[in-house]
C-alpha cells in the first residue's frame, strides 16, 4: 500500500498563523510608533506652555524688583523724616518750617506694597506647577512667595502699631487747612506740591514736645523701615537670582 500525499492544508495554516502574527507585530508597531509621536507631540505642547509660563514670571519677577525698589524709597524717605522730627525734639532743632510740616504728615504714611503674584498663583491654581521642570526655580519661588507674604503682613501689622498711633497722637499739630494742601501733593517718596508758608514752627515743635509717647513711635517707625528696607533688599536679591535661572532656562 502506497503513502498518503502530504496534507496541504497544514503548510496553509503555518503561513496563515505566521502572516496574523506578522500583522500583529505590525499594529503593536504602529501603536508603539502613535504613542511616541503622541508623547512627543505633548512633550513639544508641555514646553511651548513652560517657556511661557517663564517669561510670564521672569515678567512679574522684574515688576515685583520695581515695587520693591519703590519701597525702599519710601522707607527711607520716612526714615529721613522720622529723624528730623527726632531732631527737633532732642536738640532744639530748627529745620525749613515746610520741611517740617512736610515730615509731621509723612511719617503717618504707610505704603501698600502691591506684589503681583498673579502667575504663580495661576500654576497652583491650575496644577500646572509639574510643567516647570526646574526644581531650583520651583523651590526658590516657594520660598520667595512666602518672605512676600510675611512683610506684607509684617508691614500692615506695623502699620497699625506704629504709624496710625502717630497720625492719632499728630493730628492736630498742624491745621487742618496746612495738613490737606501738604497731603494732595505729597507723594510717597517726595513732595512735588508748591511751597506754602508754614506759621509758627516754634509753636509746632512746642506742641510735639509736649506730646507723651511720640519719641517712641517715632523711634519704632524708623526701626520698622529700617527692617523693611532689609527685608526688601533680600527679596530683591532673590527674584534676581530667579530672574538669572529663568534666563539660563529660556536659551
Amino acid at each position: 500500500m502506497g503513502k498518503n500525499p502530504p496534507d496541504g492544508r497544514a503548510g496553509k495554516t503555518g503561513k496563515y498563523f505566521k502572516y496574523a502574527i506578522g500583522e500583529i507585530i505590525l499594529v503593536v508597531l504602529g501603536i508603539l510608533i502613535a504613542l511616541q509621536i503622541n508623547n512627543w507631540n505633548e512633550e513639544s505642547k508641555d514646553k511651548i506652555i513652560e517657556r511661557n509660563y517663564l517669561i510670564s514670571l521672569k515678567k512679574e519677577m522684574e515688576f515685583n524688583i520695581q515695587i520693591a525698589l519703590d519701597q525702599i524709597l519710601f522707607n527711607d524717605f520716612q526714615i529721613k523724616n522720622g529723624k528730623l522730627v527726632l531732631a527737633c525734639l532732642d536738640d532744639n532743632f530748627h529745620p525749613n518750617s515746610m520741611e517740617l510740616a512736610i515730615a509731621i504728615e509723612h511719617i503717618g504714611w504707610n505704603n501698600t506694597i502691591n506684589y503681583t503674584r498673579d502667575v504663580w498663583g495661576e500654576l497652583y491654581s491650575t496644577g500646572n506647577i509639574g510643567i516647570i521642570r526646574n526644581n531650583v526655580i520651583k523651590s526658590k519661588l516657594t520660598s520667595l512667595y512666602k518672605d512676600m507674604s510675611q512683610i506684607i503682613e509684617f508691614q500692615e501689622q506695623e502699620y497699625s502699631k506704629y504709624n496710625f498711633g502717630y497720625r492719632r497722637l499728630v493730628g492736630d499739630v498742624l491745621s487742618h487747612s496746612i495738613r490737606l494742601n501738604i497731603s494732595e501733593n505729597l507723594e510717597p517718596t517726595e513732595y512735588t506740591g508748591e511751597l506754602i508758608t508754614i506759621p509758627n514752627q516754634d509753636r509746632i515743635i512746642e506742641k510735639l514736645k509736649d506730646l507723651e509717647g511720640l519719641n517712641g513711635y517715632l523711634v519704632d517707625i524708623i526701626s520698622t523701615r529700617v527692617t523693611s528696607n532689609n527685608f526688601m533688599v533680600d527679596e530683591i536679591e532673590q527674584m534676581k537670582n530667579i530672574v538669572v535661572l529663568i534666563d539660563e532656562e529660556l536659551k
